[in-house]
C-alpha cells in the first residue's frame, strides 16, 4: 500500500522497481496506490477543488476495498501511509483487527510537520504526522532510508533497518559527454523542491557572469529566467519515460537544501541518481547523503553563495576534475547505492515479516 502511483518517486524508487527481484524470489507481490496516476497529475495543482474532493472520495473507498484484499495476503508492506490524511485508521485495522504483519516503510521525515504550497497549514493538520508514532509500534518491521528517521523510529521501535533509496544502475547509466558544447549543469526534482532552486536564482546568475552555460531544470512546475545572456534555461516537466535520460543530459548536477527539520530527513536521492550517470553534483550539507558524498573525492559540498559560485566554476573550467569526480561517485553507486546490493536486504526484511529465514542463494 501506498499513497502515490509509480510516477511518485517514493512508490517507484522504495517498492515498483523491486517488484521484478522480489517476484524471482519466490514473492507474489501487489502494487495498491491510493492515488492513480490522473489523480496524482491534479493533486498538487491550484484550482478544481469540488472535482477532487469528490475523486479522493471515491479513491478512499477504493482504499477500504484493499482492506478486504488484505485478507488473502502474508505481510502488508505500508509505504508513508495507508491514507494521507486522517489518524492511521487503515494502519490499526491492519495490524489490529486483521493482525497481519505491517512492514512500515518511509523516506522522508514524514514525523514532522509540513506546510502545502498548494493546500497551506491545512495539510499538515489533515496529514497527521503523529500518526507515524502509533503504525511504528503496530509494525512488525519498519525500514527507513537514513540515519536521522532511524534514530526518530528506534524510540518507538525495537529494530529499524536502514535501507537507502537507490536507483537501478543497469538504467541510470554515464553516457560519452560533448566537449564542444556549452557546461549542461541541471536540477531534476518536483514542485515540492521548486522554492530551493528559486531561491538559488543569485547562484545562477553570478555563474553566468563568468562562465557561458546551459541551465536544465526538470520538474520545476513554474517559469524560471536568468538575467544573463550567457546562460541558455531549459525548463521542462518531469516525464518518467524520461527520467534517466535527463540525469545524462548533464555534466554538473546541484542539489541545494535550505536546513530545517523536513530536509535534515532526507536521503539526497538526486545526489545518488548523479553518482549513478557518472557526473559530480554540489550539494548542501544537509541530509543522509552527507554520509557517503566525500568532498572533493565523489562529489562536493558548498554552503555559502560564493562557495557555490567558486565550486561550480571550478568544474565547468575543468571537464578531468569532472570526469574524476564522476568516476568515484559511480563506483560509490555501485558498492552500495544501487537495486542489486539492496533488494536482497528488502527480500530478508519481508521474509522476517513473513516468518521466515533470510534467503539462501545456495
Amino acid at each position: 500500500l501506498a499513497t502515490y502511483p509509480v510516477e511518485g518517486a517514493s512508490s517507484r524508487l522504495r517498492i515498483t522497481q523491486f517488484l521484478p527481484y522480489l517476484r524471482r524470489h519466490g514473492i507474489e507481490c501487489t502494487f495498491r496506490p491510493l492515488f492513480d496516476s490522473a489523480f496524482y497529475k491534479t493533486f498538487y495543482s491550484r484550482g478544481r477543488f469540488v472535482r477532487k474532493a469528490i475523486r479522493f472520495f471515491i479513491l478512499t473507498l477504493r482504499r477500504v476495498g484493499d482492506l478486504v484484499r488484505a485478507r488473502a495476503y502474508d505481510v502488508v508492506f505500508i509505504q508513508r501511509e495507508a491514507h494521507i490524511i486522517g489518524p492511521p485508521i487503515f494502519e490499526w485495522f491492519l495490524a489490529k483487527v486483521l493482525r497481519k504483519p505491517i512492514i512500515f516503510d518511509f523516506d522522508d521525515a514524514v514525523f514532522v510537520p509540513s506546510a502545502s504550497d498548494v493546500y497551506g497549514r491545512l495539510a499538515s493538520l489533515l496529514k497527521r504526522p503523529a500518526k507515524t508514532k502509533s503504525i511504528l509500534r503496530w509494525s512488525s518491521e519498519v525500514i527507513v532510508c537514513t540515519e536521522h528517521s532511524r534514530r526518530f523510529a528506534a524510540q518507538y521501535h525495537p529494530r529499524p533497518h536502514v535501507i537507502p533509496t537507490v536507483v537501478d544502475a543497469s538504467i541510470f547509466t554515464p553516457v560519452a559527454k560533448k566537449p564542444d558544447a556549452p557546461v549542461p549543469i541541471g536540477w531534476i526534482g518536483s514542485f515540492s523542491a521548486g522554492p530551493f532552486i528559486v531561491g538559488f536564482r543569485n547562484v545562477f546568475e553570478r555563474l553566468g557572469a563568468r562562465h557561458r552555460y546551459r541551465l536544465l531544470l526538470v520538474g520545476l512546475g513554474r517559469p524560471f529566467e536568468i538575467a544573463s545572456p550567457n546562460v541558455e534555461v531549459i525548463n521542462i516537466p518531469w516525464a518518467l519515460e524520461r527520467e534517466a535520460a535527463d540525469y545524462q543530459r548533464l555534466d554538473i548536477g546541484v542539489y541545494p537544501l535550505i536546513s530545517d527539520p523536513w530536509t535534515e530527513g532526507k536521503m539526497g536521492l538526486k545526489v545518488v541518481a548523479y553518482m549513478a550517470v557518472g557526473i559530480p553534483s554540489v550539494s548542501s550539507p544537509i541530509g543522509g547523503h552527507v554520509s557517503f558524498m566525500h568532498h572533493g573525492v565523489n562529489g562536493f559540498f558548498a554552503s555559502t553563495e560564493d562557495e557555490w559560485v567558486d565550486t561550480l566554476s571550478l568544474l565547468i573550467d575543468d571537464p578531468a576534475l569532472r570526469d574524476r569526480i564522476g568516476r568515484r561517485g559511480r563506483e560509490t553507486v555501485e558498492a552500495s547505492y544501487c537495486l542489486d546490493k539492496q533488494a536482497p536486504r528488502l527480500l530478508d526484511v519481508l521474509r522476517a515479516a513473513a516468518g521466515q529465514p533470510p534467503f539462501d542463494p545456495n
